[in-house]
């Protein structure tokens, strides 16, 4: 999950959607009990591959560590019986 502020930047830069629209697709996600993060993937605001690519630029990782970091998650829930929600994998 990114943080607000890292979502919100990229939004805003890539995307270029403004304050208003931000707000108003953060109501309507918390509306749907959805973080804003989910709600602009699942309604194909934004393309997600693009997304976690401009996060993991931001965060001047490769996206592939990314990817590597939900992979093991997964697999370390999975392993534990557990059940994990929310969390993002990067190709």
């Amino acid at each position: 999950m990114l943080s607000k502020q890292l979502l919100e930047n990229i939004l805003k830069e890539k995307y270029t959607l403004d304050e208003k629209t931000i707000a108003e697709l953060t109501a309507k996600a918390a509306k749907m009990r959805k973080t804003l993060e989910q709600y602009v993937v699942d309604e194909n605001t934004v393309d997600e591959g693009e997304l976690y690519a401009a996060a993991a630029k931001k965060m001047n990782v490769p996206s592939s560590f990314l990817g590597e970091i939900g992979e093991h998650l997964m697999q370390t829930e999975s392993s534990k019986g557990g059940t994990i929600r929310k969390v993002i994998y990067f190709d």
